[in-house]
């Protein structure tokens, strides 16, 4: 069993927010949902943002935020997770604050905007060292301020968003991030086809778009940090789901009845049950160890490492678990009706968002040969 117990402070949040999952039920309403825009209904939002404080979680308590950890997102994600919840949780209160806690720009009007629930997505940032990168987005100076140019694939929740962190390269080859308003002249955001019935993925294109500098462009390294931090965060809403999933697997085979026994009873499927266990407890590990380091300020190679295992691994246990509950609930788990479709549509989605497990993996050799990882 995993090391990582939850603190009291966890404990009552995992409490929390299990309670208003279970309330507001997301896979309930994911079909219904499959067609809008949004992908998630407002109400329920704003519900999880103000009523629980969720959406200045990780802002700080200068900013009007919790100033929490990493650790206590990482109880949320796990929890909405179970429920393939498709709010912009993970987007706006998680992605977003994490960027702009690497800004060397005043933020501070930003991030109180985000814990009082304005929605912000972040467009651009992915994983690895930054010199190996290709800007999908340049800004250039202008007599006052900045102009955005390029097009951002796969942007989380930008149809909702207000506003966007745009992570681009400047003239001299910089990295750096740019805040735009979604409505700002020159911006373009179209949706994107979605495998996922349960989140919203969209592409921002930028034609001279008017932008404010909130990164210095450099070399990128604090961009690299935050991409870490995201891909641990993430873990943490993979185990959920595969945790959820595989319960839901372990009740059909106990109550699904063949030749007058419980399928659940034969040992080919229960050799399959002991495999999903097996790693499920160790992409929990990974992901809460990962959560604990990055929460604990850890940088450098052990912060590069145990992004790279948690997400490697949690991204393939997520789409294993999945896979094989769809499989063990045999044609009942094929039907449009059942939630099993849903959990590895999910499954795929995430797992090459922010680095494929064989990406990961090659960080995680780099991290271990002592080669550099952000830069």
């Amino acid at each position: 069993m995993t090391q990582f117990a939850d603190t009291d402070d966890e404990r009552y949040l995992r409490e929390t927010v299990r309670s208003v999952m279970s309330s507001i039920d997301p896979l309930a309403g994911a079909r219904a949902l499959a067609d809008d825009p949004r992908g998630f209904a407002m109400t329920e939002w704003l519900r999880l943002a103000t009523e629980l404080g969720l959406a200045g979680l990780l802002i700080s308590d200068a900013c009007g935020g919790a100033g929490a950890p990493l650790s206590m997102a990482g109880v949320v994600l796990e929890e909405s997770g179970r429920r393939l919840y498709g709010g912009p949780f993970l987007s706006s209160c998680v992605m977003a604050p994490l960027l702009l806690m690497a800004c060397d720009g005043d933020v501070s009007d930003v991030c109180q905007r985000l814990a009082g629930g304005s929605l912000m997505t972040v467009a651009g940032l992915r994983c690895g060292p930054p010199a190996e990168w290709q800007p999908q987005v340049r800004a250039t100076p202008t007599g006052g301020g900045w102009h955005l140019n390029g097009l951002a694939s796969r942007v989380l929740h930008g149809m909702s968003a207000d506003q966007l962190l745009v992570v681009g390269a400047s003239e001299d080859g910089g990295w750096g991030v740019w805040l735009a308003d979604s409505r700002a002249p020159g911006h373009v955001a179209r949706a994107a086809r979605h495998f996922d019935l349960t989140r919203r993925w969209s592409e921002h294109s930028f034609t001279d778009t008017p932008a404010r500098l909130v990164m210095t462009p450099g070399d990128g390294s604090g961009l690299a940090r935050a991409a870490l931090h995201v891909i641990i965060a993430l873990s943490a809403e993979q185990v959920g789901a595969s945790q959820e999933i595989f319960a839901r697997t372990l009740d059909h085979l106990r109550t699904r009845f063949q030749f007058g026994r419980a399928v659940g009873s034969f040992q080919a499927l229960k050799h399959r049950c002991v495999d999903m266990s097996v790693l499920i407890e160790g992409a929990l590990s990974a992901s809460r160890s990962a959560l604990r380091i990055a929460s604990a300020g850890e940088e450098g190679t052990e912060l590069a490492k145990a992004a790279a295992i948690a997400g490697s691994h949690c991204s393939e246990t997520f789409v294993r678990v999945a896979s094989d509950a769809l499989q063990l609930h045999g044609g009942l788990g094929m039907a449009w009706e059942h939630d099993c479709h849903l959990y590895l549509r999910r499954a795929k989605d995430t797992e090459s968002f922010l680095g494929s497990p064989p990406e990961h993996r090659r960080l995680l050799l780099r991290a271990l040969t002592g080669a550099p990882l952000t830069s």
